[in-house]
């Protein structure tokens, strides 16, 4: 509910937020979710965001949203942003990255739906015997009609830092347990639960009845009550998206002059229009809608009452603009923006500008598209018309009609930003490269663009030839430590891999630190402790991991020779990381039956310090023959479902290697001969002779448990009085079910499990092992 007060600016923004934030979210699938290492940020910058917004760019990357852009061109274009543009920008990024209550001077935090839930919550508390009734940020959003899995923000912040404000003064006037502050507390409470949708009742198979709305007071009660009351009346009606009946409610509450809410219901009027309008299927009803509110908003600038709302109203009129005279105002936005005077309207004027361009493009805020096009060829002239927006289309444009735009502006502006395009798109190979490395070269280090131009510097450099090498490294050092984003640093590094001279030194380079550790379920790259690093201005560099690529590398191109080298190399860190090599090594050196690699990879196990006490109590050399050699190997692997016959860059597993992983992360699936990742690799070593036809050789021994059931029943069957057969076998029909299978699985699981029930009666591994799979 509204405060009315001296100033309308409180009242002014709750009705802008009534209906302005249609932040469409999608709906959280259900988990698990696990960590993943992005190496570097494809969807924006590191943070802290301030350090890129004072013009520490990094590596651009095409992929980034399109505001990030705009604020790297004024960068590159020499017009740095001001400290109110700053500002203002950062407000606008805080909040499209769910983060906007990390920074107590941004504008946007007071907003942020939790912190205004927990506001009204704690004013709820002072009324003594007011029902118990959290609201959580989640009550804030309610379900598009039809539409399951998008939902947009119904009830802003404002809207419950207002009425926490409002009860205050009802309270003061009345008194914390007076029966007028209780029955105002309860239709307030009814005004906020049609905030969100009703809901979905999968027992009863229908949709659940929509709360009920405020009661209409009689009479009888004083005024004042009663012009409270029809206001949340006509508030809860909004909310529940009856917005003709909400219309048809302000209009009353506005003929009331006597009310102290009179003024802001008729802007409300037009607020419904908006709301209606922006949430209409039909587009052309949505735009008569929006245009009926345009024509309320002007009437309301015409009229001298109206006077202490003429900011609010020209922001409204401004959201109402780019979706009725949106080319007109898209041009005069994109000239605006690469200007230095918006100050601190600049964040939603560059909202508003890629708002638009989401809408040419035919894009969503949330897509990443690679290409964009534009079918109506006068809108199109229009956005290659402007510097800005042309260049943010060639930049983040895969095609080959933006490899030719960026060439032909770069001839004819030979500007930082069409450089630093034109050189994102090419390869060493092409006719352009020795010019571009030229001007490359020639940046400054003062330069925002300087590391950009320098890692591009570098890449060219490998891509004309392996002579180039030892020079593109020393451009990469003279980077790669210095005070840049995390995400430059691991391009930097990944770049680096391709001047490595051996295997050591390749190596030596395979651990790099990721821009970010992730939960699965985050969309926008950001990493956990983001509102922690947003509160200071230094970057935070996670512990190093194995590089994907690098391990691609390992298990693809090293036969088992070099892999055990490799396991055996200083530059692998020691503990989990030396584990993981050793017992890959291990596991490989079993599937392709090599026992003299298999004991060498042994003792890699024993010295790796692993603090499993069945890898501290390994010893396959004391079995006595080849055959009992490769039983125990492969007793050894069932009961360690951590083994597998590669090392794992980034994020390894969680679980103890030899825990059963509940996400059935366990053992290894049918052994592949390629990776998707190194068709296009770089990396200058050769790879080792005969990896492919071992390669080969281990995809034939199929998943693991398959491979491993075939070694165990081979081995009971012939030793059936050997003590550790039951528990083989148990564990050959636990791998059936928790590891992944091929086609002969199932068959060699039910052929254990026989073997099992058949030879050892009442043995304990047999009564745990009621099923087979």
């Amino acid at each position: 509910m509204l405060k009315p007060a001296k100033s309308k600016r409180p009242l002014l923004r709750m009705a802008i937020g009534l209906c302005l934030s249609l932040n469409l979210m999608p709906v959280l699938a259900c988990g698990p979710f696990f960590d993943d290492a992005v190496f570097y940020l494809r969807s924006h910058p590191d943070a802290p965001m301030k350090r890129f917004l004072s013009g520490s760019l990094g590596v651009l990357e095409p992929t980034y949203a399109r505001s990030y852009l705009v604020f790297a061109y004024r960068y590159l274009q020499d017009k740095p942003l001001t400290a109110a543009e700053r500002a203002s920008a950062y407000d606008l990024l805080c909040y499209r990255l769910g983060m906007a209550n990390i920074d107590p001077r941004s504008e946007v935090s007071p907003r942020e739906a939790s912190s205004g839930v927990d506001v009204w919550n704690k004013a709820r508390k002072k009324v003594k015997g007011a029902r118990v009734r959290e609201f959580s940020s989640w009550d804030t959003f309610r379900n598009i009609d039809g539409e399951d899995y998008i939902s947009y923000l119904n009830c802003t912040p404002d809207a419950f830092i207002t009425a926490a404000a409002t009860l205050d003064k009802r309270i003061s006037t009345y008194g914390a347990d007076s029966a007028e502050v209780k029955a105002w507390l309860e239709a307030q409470d009814q005004v906020f639960s049609h905030c969100s949708s009703s809901g979905y009742n999968y027992e009863k198979k229908q949709q659940n009845p929509p709360p009920p709305f405020p009661a209409t007071l009689p009479a009888t009660v004083p005024l004042a009550q009663r012009q409270d009351r029809i206001y949340q009346l006509a508030a809860s009606r909004f909310y529940a998206g009856e917005f003709e009946v909400a219309r048809a409610l302000f209009h009353e509450i506005a003929a009331d002059k006597a009310s102290p809410w009179h003024q802001i219901a008729e802007y409300m009027v037009a607020r419904t229009y908006i709301r209606e309008g922006t949430l209409a299927k039909d587009v052309a009803k949505g735009q008569k809608l929006l245009q009926q509110a345009m024509d309320i908003l002007d009437g309301l600038m015409r009229k001298p009452e109206f006077a202490s709302f003429s900011s609010s109203i020209e922001d409204l009129r401004h959201f109402l603009l780019i979706r009725l005279r949106r080319d007109a105002t898209f041009k005069d936005l994109s000239s605006k923006i690469v200007s230095d005077g918006l100050g601190d309207k600049f964040g939603k004027s560059v909202g508003d500008y890629t708002f638009i361009l989401d809408r040419y493009f035919n894009e969503s805020g949330d897509e990443s598209s690679e290409t964009h096009a534009i079918e109506d060829k006068k809108i199109r002239e229009l956005v290659r018309g402007e510097d800005l927006s042309n260049w943010l289309w060639t930049f983040s444009d895969s095609s080959q009609t933006a490899l030719s735009e960026a060439r032909s502006q770069y001839g004819a502006r030979k500007s930082l930003p069409w450089l630093l395009a034109l050189a994102t798109k090419i390869n060493g190979a092409d006719k352009q490269a020795p010019e571009l490395i030229k001007a490359l070269a020639a940046v400054p280090q003062r330069s925002s663009g300087y590391i950009h131009a320098r890692y591009h510097l570098a890449r060219l450099n490998l891509e004309k030839g392996a002579a180039n090498a030892r020079a593109a490294r020393a451009i990469i050092d003279s980077v790669i430590n210095g005070d840049i984003p995390p995400s430059a640093r691991a391009k930097f590094a990944t770049l680096k891999l391709e001047t490595a001279v051996d295997l050591n030194d390749f190596l030596s380079l395979s651990y790099v630190a990721p821009a970010a550790v992730v939960s699965g379920w985050n969309t926008v790259e950001m990493p956990e402790n983001a509102p922690e690093v947003e509160k200071g201005l230094k970057y935070r560099y996670e512990k190093p991991l194995l590089l994907p690529l690098s391990a691609d590398f390992i298990n693809y191109k090293l036969n088992l020779n070099d892999f055990l080298k490799a396991a055996a190399c200083p530059a692998i860190p020691s503990g989990s990381r030396k584990f993981d090599f050793a017992q890959a090594a291990f596991t490989r050196a079993f599937l392709l039956n090599d026992m003299g690699q298999l004991l060498k990879a042994q003792n890699l196990i024993k010295a790796s310090g692993s603090q499993s006490a069945l890898a501290r109590s390994l010893d396959i050399g004391a079995a006595a023959s080849p055959e009992e050699k490769r039983f125990a190997a492969a007793f050894f692997l069932l009961q360690n479902p951590g083994s597998r016959p590669y090392v794992t860059g980034g994020i390894a597993r969680n679980t103890e290697f030899n825990h059963i992983d509940d996400y059935s992360d366990n053992w290894w699936s049918t052994p592949a001969i390629s990776s998707e990742a190194l068709k296009d690799c770089k990396i200058l070593l050769p790879p080792s002779k005969g990896v492919d036809v071992e390669l080969k050789a281990m995809q034939k021994t199929g998943a693991a448990p398959t491979c491993l059931a075939q070694v165990v029943l081979d081995f009971a069957r012939k030793h059936p009085a050997d003590a550790r057969a039951p528990e083989a076998l148990h564990m050959v029909v636990k791998a059936t079910r928790f590891g992944s299978g091929d086609d002969n699985t199932s068959k060699l699981s039910a052929a254990a499990f026989k073997l099992l029930h058949s030879k050892y009666k009442g043995n304990p591994w047999t009564k745990k092992t009621p099923y087979h799979y």
